[in-house]
């Protein structure tokens, strides 16, 4: 009967644009429709509520249609693999809907899909991400069986071996990739022996490696509510949030692990080179280490960012693009983290623009540093980021999204709100300074995946010494 509404429900959605189409242009839009009623351009702040085993609930009613959007956030992610068991917390995430106390990965499949919906995973350096969309009347249905998977995973050796091997092949086929592989280079370059080297997908060696003591150990350590963002937005209602505190009220707290906030150590200014031969491109990834998410120029780095490489017409992609012809688009980034950061510029180019592209790259940054920026740029940044902001939130999916940064970032519950006021607030002398403070040339790595016998020879050429060659064996697999 479910699946028969679901079905009646789409079905009157196709009628619906059907019929408008059919009635000619002529007719088209010859009066105005009449507002939604939802029309706000300011960004929604959630209802917050801290249960009492200390997960937090954040909520919010968005009646559009009858959808609802659940997220569950966990503060836990690729950093916290024990050393040496890089991919522990992705491959704990995935084992998660192989099967729980009472259902198998057949029966989890089959009723969450049974309910017009399916169940997404994600991890990421400091969170691990759970969420669905459904109609509103399969909610409780879906939640029985997602919450069955969270609080009473059953973790086979059965599945364990067949999700290694799946994760396996995903890792190779990854690596495979010029850009996924001088990203995973870089990364291991820039955090060395920090907990940030960690990735979700993980090395070949730790998956190899991986037993299911190590995967419950895991689950028992940071699969805790304290640590849980519960969010629900959509067509929700007062018995939609009952459902949802009852249902997760169960779930005890283990003991609380002390954690040591560590900064990770600016590492040696590298130039390396990973030899793809017959490459007909080069991935590069320039940068050195960045700084905290909760750093109090964050919003003067961030529209500084914008104008060198974050648009894009920002200065390297309009010099790469748009005047050498280099590559389809250079972009670069400023990755806030809780303890640390990333600054890079990343970009693939025309393998016999290997050269020119680093040489370019390295010539924006240190202008920026040195000159600063006009306050043409910065309007034009703060308004291509002002203006585009409505669209983040515009779905249910988007708005969770936003909800899950507030919660795992620790970020009031306006943050969103107040996003644009702060935007504006800044000024060129604010950018100017972040410039000179956070771009530093001096301190720029190098790691470039590419054709060594066509690019080294006008790589070295460039005067900033010599590169550390790498075979792709090498690269890949340490």
């Amino acid at each position: 009967m479910k699946t028969l509404r679901t079905l009646l429900v789409l079905a009157l959605l196709q009628a619906c644009t059907a019929t408008q189409s059919s009635k000619g242009e002529a007719n088209f839009r010859a009066t105005a429709p009449a507002p939604s009623g939802d029309v706000s351009t300011k960004a929604p702040v959630p209802d917050k509520e801290v249960l009492a085993n200390g997960a937090t609930l954040l909520s919010h009613q968005k009646s559009i249609l009858p959808i609802v959007h659940f997220s569950l956030v966990l503060k836990s992610g690729s950093s916290n693999d024990p050393l040496g068991q890089s991919g522990l917390a992705g491959m704990t995430a995935e084992l998660l809907r192989t099967g729980s106390k009472s259902r198998n990965a057949k029966e989890i499949n089959e009723a969450i899909e049974f309910a017009g919906s399916s169940l997404s995973v994600s991890v990421d350096k400091e969170t691990t991400t759970l969420s669905f969309s459904c109609l509103k009347e399969n909610f409780a249905s879906v939640l029985e069986v997602v919450a069955e998977i969270i609080l009473q995973p059953s973790f086979s050796k059965k599945e364990l071996e067949r999700l290694r091997t799946q994760r396996l092949g995903s890792l190779a086929q990854a690596l495979d990739n010029p850009k996924a592989l001088v990203g995973r280079v870089f990364r291991r370059h820039l955090f060395a022996q920090h907990p940030y080297v960690s990735s979700a997908l993980g090395d070949a060696s730790a998956l190899k490696k991986f037993t299911l003591k190590d995967i419950k150990k895991f689950y028992k350590t940071w699969y805790r509510p304290n640590l849980a963002g519960l969010i629900l937005v959509g067509d929700i209602s007062a018995s939609d949030l009952d459902q949802l505190r009852q249902t997760f009220k169960g779930w005890k707290a283990n003991k609380t692990v002390a954690l040591s906030p560590t900064k990770p150590q600016a590492p040696e200014v590298k130039r390396i080179l990973v030899d793809r031969s017959g490459a007909p491109q080069s991935a590069l990834r320039i940068g050195h280490l960045g700084v905290e998410r909760g750093h109090p120029d964050f919003y003067n780095i961030l529209m500084c960012n914008m104008i060198l490489g974050g648009l894009f017409n920002s200065r390297i992609n309009m010099n790469l693009r748009e005047d050498k012809g280099y590559t389809y688009g250079a972009r670069t980034y400023f990755d806030f983290l809780k303890h640390s950061g990333a600054f890079f510029a990343a970009t693939s180019v025309r393998t016999d623009a290997t050269a020119a592209s680093v040489n370019e790259i390295f010539l924006e940054i240190a202008t920026m540093h040195r000159k600063g920026i006009k306050a043409e740029e910065l309007e034009h940044a703060r308004n291509a980021y002002t203006l585009s902001f409505p669209g983040y939130f515009q779905t249910l999916g988007g708005i969770a999204q936003m909800f899950g940064k507030i919660f795992g970032h620790s970020l009031p519950v306006v943050y969103y709100r107040t996003l644009p006021e702060k935007i504006n607030a800044v000024q060129v002398e604010d950018v100017n300074r972040v410039a000179r403070e956070q771009l530093k040339p001096e301190n720029l790595s190098t790691v470039i995946v590419g054709d060594k016998e066509k690019i080294l020879e006008g790589l070295e050429s460039l005067g900033r010494g010599a590169f550390e060659i790498r075979s792709f064996e090498q690269a890949s697999s340490g």
